[in-house]
């Protein structure tokens, strides 16, 4: 996500809005806000007998990111209760690139971890607009609980210039952290403490340029910080009350009881190398990928071809005292489990040294201390976690420090002693693998990547692009057995209706494909989403669809076999207004949907018809001997709501062509 590429925008005032066009990495953070469910959607609520007493905010201000630790201290003047917890984030993400929430989500209850799952904000659409909470659940017992909670932030900024106090120029940037959400909370917060320090590789200016100075509409640091250590900006407060935000969208809220720390961002990032990687495949190193958290490197599993690497070369020779690695891909919130970790990595450098880093799997920055002058850094993966989806194994960033980064002080001794010092690290207790999406909770880049790698989930028909299998990134050879073994209800066509294939493969875990010597490829979910259906992937289909050009009026249509909905599409061309007026020839194709896993057929040479794939799929769906307990288990007492759903899916088609007519 390259600074004038992604547009971000995190509880903006009007002003800044004007400009989310021209924003990069937007995140914003806030305190932990007591949730209740109004609706089914998740909101926050008074806390009644539960007060916010003291919080401590340390955040290390890397080279493009922040790594956060916040401690809250609360105290339950009543009886025990469990506390629903939510941690609000905003963010507003462009056409082209996203996941600017915040990353590597954990929570701690005195040490122990607290399982963490991400609910879109009510009222506020998920997808490329996201507003929403981290929710954690605790028990509260009367007195005192101390909850912790750590993640990554990329710093907001915009394509604006302003001027460091250096006279430098750079992209308007800010890190920020709200303290008005914390007014749920009972009475006043005791005491709050939010410190940002900088680390050796963070490159901006002008932390304290006046608001006068900085051009409109440009946040800057809020008065009132100290700096008793060098490179540090510390706020202290004492009972006070934040302000609560106005209306239902505080997402949009912006008030003085947030903290603000204004800079010029740099272009010319610290110690910033040229990267290079092994032929193994995946995405490449090169173009700053390493700067971005949302933007991993993708490699081959170790063992195909070698073990890969990575390496960084400088322009000279640098002295290393920290390596900080991320591992992982973080794109999305799934995507940390879906694709394989590093486990082991050897960093080589040029004087011939090593050194073995283990990592925890953990979506989280990992320092290792290294002590050595060299001019390039190899990092080759021997081991992985392995990931659930796709064989390929994810860094999501590196980075070389010159100087150990701080540490994070003590609670207490950070509450007592504004120069307090520390090396304890963001987390408090043992690692999780991170934040599950709750329900509801959707981010595109999740489904891109499904769709660029596996087809999606097979139900529908790509009216822009066809998806091609062959040339799939984690495509290998598999078997027959294999797709059955995935899942026992998966049927396959029989030899008589359509011959032995001609190659099987794998494009996931889950998803399979398979070709056929007279021309006919099936693509197989074992583990499809329950959503969409058939019928409701038509209605949207029919929404801003492009022009067929035999005057079909219906993206595909619907039919049911033996209790299954199913939907084809004869073969057509299509002129695709989102791709340029650009016609798109679309092969004739049969897809269907039973239970968790769904079938799509394509038609792959002009000697296949649209009756030979309705063929193939009716011996597919309607029972056979060969497979009774299959035929029972899936069949029975299912073709009413098929009937049911079919009429349904007219009665939607019939209101959408009335539509069209009249506009």
């Amino acid at each position: 996500m390259g600074a004038t590429r992604r547009a971000l925008v995190v509880i903006c005032t009007a002003a800044l809005c004007a400009l989310a066009v021209f924003l990069v990495a937007p995140i914003a953070l806030a305190d932990d806000t007591e949730l209740g469910v109004t609706g089914g959607t998740i909101t926050a609520v008074s806390a009644g007998d539960v007060r916010l007493d003291a919080e401590t905010v340390q955040a290390v201000c890397f080279g493009s990111f922040a790594e956060y630790r916040v401690d809250f201290r609360f105290v339950n003047d009543g009886p025990a209760r469990r506390v629903r917890l939510g941690f609000p984030f905003s963010a507003v993400v462009d056409s082209e690139h996203g996941t600017d929430r915040p990353f590597g989500f954990q929570a701690w209850q005195g040490g122990r971890p607290l399982p963490v799952r991400i609910v879109g904000a009510a009222g506020h659409a998920s997808g490329r607009s996201q507003a929403g909470y981290f929710v954690h659940s605790a028990r509260f017992p009367h007195g005192a609980t101390m909850i912790t909670v750590s993640y990554l932030s990329q710093s907001s900024g915009t394509a604006m210039a302003r001027v460091g106090n250096d006279f430098k120029s750079g992209f308007a940037s800010w890190y920020e952290y709200w303290l008005h959400t914390g007014a749920t909370w009972k009475g006043a917060i005791g005491s709050a403490v939010v410190r940002y320090s900088l680390a050796d590789t963070f490159s901006g200016t002008g932390m304290g340029l006046s608001k006068a100075k900085a051009g409109k509409g440009v946040p800057v640091t809020t008065p009132g910080w100290t700096t008793p250590l060098p490179r540090t900006y510390e706020w202290r407060l004492r009972e006070f009350e934040p302000a609560a935000s106005t209306g239902e969208v505080w997402w949009r809220a912006q008030n003085g009881s947030d903290v603000f720390l204004g800079f010029a961002r740099s272009l010319r990032p610290v110690h910033r190398p040229k990267w290079t990687q092994s032929g193994a495949g995946g995405r490449p190193a090169e173009g700053g990928v390493y700067n971005e958290l949302g933007s991993p490197w993708l490699t081959s599993w170790p063992g195909d071809g070698g073990d890969p690497w990575v390496q960084a070369t400088f322009r000279r020779p640098v002295h290393i005292r920290e390596l900080r690695i991320v591992g992982g891909n973080i794109d999305y919130v799934n995507a940390f489990q879906k694709y394989g970790r590093p486990k082991t990595l050897t960093a080589a450098f040029s004087d011939g040294s090593t050194a073995t880093l283990h990592l925890k799997d953990a979506s989280v920055l990992q320092r290792f201390p290294v002590d050595v002058t060299t001019q390039s850094v190899r990092l080759t993966i021997d081991d992985v976690y392995p990931g659930t989806d796709y064989p390929a194994v994810a860094l999501a960033t590196v980075e070389f420090g010159g100087a150990r980064a701080p540490g994070y002080a003590r609670f207490a001794d950070l509450l007592r002693d504004d120069a307090a010092t520390g090396r304890l690290t963001a987390w408090a207790g043992r690692l999780t693998r991170g934040v599950k999406a709750g329900p509801g909770f959707e981010e595109y880049q999740e489904q891109y990547d499904s769709l660029g790698n596996t087809g999606g989930t097979l139900i529908g028909v790509d009216q822009d692009k066809q998806f091609r299998s062959k040339q799939a990134p984690y495509r290998r050879p598999s078997t027959l057995g294999a797709i059955t073994k995935r899942n026992s209800r998966v049927r396959l066509p029989s030899t008589s209706a359509a011959g032995a294939p001609s190659s099987v493969d794998s494009l996931s875990t889950w998803t399979f494909d398979v070709h056929y010597p007279r021309g006919i490829e099936l693509l197989v979910n074992t583990k499809a989403p329950r959503q969409p259906s058939v019928v409701a992937e038509l209605a949207h289909e029919q929404t801003g669809r492009g022009e067929y050009s035999d005057g079909r009026r219906l993206a595909f249509e619907v039919s049911t076999v033996g209790g299954d909905v199913v939907g084809y599409a004869r073969a057509g061309t299509i002129t695709a207004h989102w791709t340029g007026d650009s016609a798109v020839h679309l092969p004739a194709q049969v897809f269907w949907r039973d239970r968790d896993v769904t079938y799509h057929l394509y038609a792959r040479s002009s000697a296949v018809s649209l009756a030979d794939l309705k063929a193939v799929a009716r011996g597919m769906l309607v029972a056979s001997p060969a497979k009774p307990a299959v035929a029972v288990e899936t069949r029975g007492a299912r073709p009413w709501w098929g009937a049911v759903l079919f009429v349904g899916a007219l009665v939607v088609l019939a209101v959408v062509l009335a539509r069209r007519r009249t506009a």
